[in-house]
Order: structure tokens, then C-alpha cells, then sequence
């Protein structure tokens, strides 16, 4: 019995854990949902009651109008979960992309040809050649040289700029994906979309089948423990050895085989084993 008691608190506790979490990813989903504050309260209430139906409902009924409403609320918490589960992605996704090295450096790259570009005060190419051109002053002409020179440089940085922009957007859609999912779809041949919706789906349902299998157990082991314990007493009470020895006890039934017989209502052999059972049971 205690034996009992001990997996019936272990699963409840079991139990409470795994709908806890499931209750928490509908909260999150429902918030990620909601545009409002108002909207998003009400979706969590909305999400929570289903999820708990999905956990609850065949623990209190086995009928089949509780079967058809555990089907709806199993396929509105598995939308639920799946919610939550994509958005999880995502978020995942900006922080790998934003914790990239690759990435890091290529900003690094990019500030300093912002920072050297920002140092060049020269007019544009055409303009400095048109300028250098036209000019007949020998004076002017080595300035000129120079400036078309920085104006060439600025363009080159322009061009780097450009590129570099270019591969930091690369490196961050790169990172943003998730490298097991990425490496089981190319061993499998299959999209990461693909991969990322079947392996959510399946949690989804793992996590609610679980709830559902776990609560059922939980709320019917009392029940069973206490069938066993009355069933128990019963057998107890009808215990004829300790009927007889209540009865000899107080002087209602002689402890011999003949007064055994009659108290028992039963033959000559099973008196005498009897009566040999209750003198064991007395010097025990």
C-alpha cells in the first residue's frame, strides 16, 4: 500500500510538472499571438483552458462526447505549441546571428571603411577629372592629381562598403539557421522548413499525449489503492481463524473439535485443522 501511495504522489508530481510546462508555452505563444494587452490576456486564458482540457478531460469521463472534445482541444494545443515553438525558432535564429564571428568581423570591416570614408573630403570622380581636364594652370594640376586620387580611393571604399553589406546579410541569414536542423536536412535531402515543422509537430503531440497519459494515471491509482484497502478489510473481517479466536475468547465457542464444528459449521478434518491453526496462532 504505502508502495502505491509512493508512485501515485510521484506521478502526480510527474503530472503537475508536465502540464505546468505545457501551460507556460501556451502563455508565451498567446503573448507572441496577441497584439494587445488586452488581447493577449485573453488569449492565455483561452490557450491555458484548452491545454488543460487536453490533460484533464479523459481523467474525469471515458465518454465518447469527452473523447470527440479531447480531439479538439489535442488539435488546438498542438497549434498552440506549434506557435510557440516557431517564434522559439526565431529568436534563436537573431541571437545566433547576432553572436556570428564571421558577422562581427564583417561589421568590424564596415566601421572602419565608414571611419576612413568620413576622413575623405574630395568631390566626386567626374567632377575632380572634369576639373583636371579643363585646367591649363600647372599649378592647380598636382592638387587636382591628388584629390582625383582620394576621389578614386572614396569610390573603392564605396564599392567594399557595398560588398561587405552584402556578406554580413549572408553571414546572418547563415547563422540565423539551426546547425542540427540544417544537418539533417542535408543528410535527408529534405528543407529545414520541413525538418523544423515535423520535429515541432512531434514535441507538440509528445508533450500533450504525455500530460494526458499522466493525469489519467495520477487521479485513478487512489482510486484503485482505496478498492484495495476496503477489499482488504473486508477479507480481513471475514478472516475465519480470527472470527474463532474472537469466539473462544469469550467463552462463546469451546476450542475443541466438536464446538469448532458447530461454531464453523464444517466437517470433522477441516475443525481439526482449524483447531490446530488457532493453538499455532496462540503460541505464536
Amino acid at each position: 500500500m504505502q508502495n502505491n501511495q509512493s508512485i501515485a504522489k510521484g506521478t502526480r508530481a510527474f503530472a503537475t510538472c508536465v502540464t505546468a510546462t505545457a501551460m507556460a508555452i501556451a502563455a508565451v505563444s498567446a503573448l507572441d499571438r496577441g497584439g494587445t494587452i488586452l488581447d493577449q490576456m485573453l488569449m492565455i486564458a483561452l490557450y491555458v483552458a484548452i491545454c488543460a482540457g487536453t490533460h484533464f478531460i479523459l481523467a474525469f469521463s471515458n465518454h465518447p462526447t469527452a473523447w470527440f472534445l479531447w480531439i479538439c482541444c489535442m488539435l488546438g494545443t498542438v497549434f498552440v505549441h506549434l506557435t510557440f515553438l516557431t517564434h522559439a525558432n526565431i529568436r534563436a535564429g537573431e541571437v545566433r546571428a547576432q553572436h556570428s564571428v564571421q558577422k562581427t568581423e564583417i561589421e568590424r570591416q564596415i566601421k572602419v571603411a565608414n571611419e576612413t570614408l568620413a576622413t575623405i573630403k574630395s568631390r566626386p570622380i567626374a567632377v575632380v577629372a572634369d576639373v583636371l581636364a579643363s585646367s591649363h594652370d600647372w599649378r592647380q594640376r598636382p592638387a587636382l592629381r591628388a584629390e582625383l586620387a582620394e576621389a578614386k580611393r572614396a569610390a573603392v571604399l564605396r564599392d567594399d562598403l557595398i560588398l561587405l553589406s552584402a556578406t554580413a546579410t549572408t553571414a546572418a541569414v547563415v547563422a540565423s539557421n539551426d546547425p542540427v536542423v540544417t544537418s539533417i536536412a542535408y543528410v535527408t535531402g529534405s528543407s529545414a522548413t520541413s525538418i523544423t515543422l515535423v520535429v515541432s509537430l512531434f514535441f507538440a503531440i509528445l508533450l500533450e499525449l504525455m500530460g494526458a497519459l499522466l493525469w489519467r494515471t495520477a487521479l485513478r491509482l487512489p482510486r484503485q489503492s482505496g478498492i484495495s484497502n476496503v477489499a482488504n478489510e473486508l477479507q480481513i473481517a471475514h478472516d475465519p481463524i480470527g472470527e474463532l479466536r474472537t469466539a473462544v475468547d469469550s467463552g462463546e465457542c469451546p476450542a475443541t473439535v466438536s464446538g469448532i464444528r458447530k461454531f464453523m459449521h464444517c466437517g470433522q478434518d477441516k475443525a481439526l485443522a482449524i483447531r490446530r491453526a488457532l493453538l499455532a496462532s496462540k503460541k505464536n
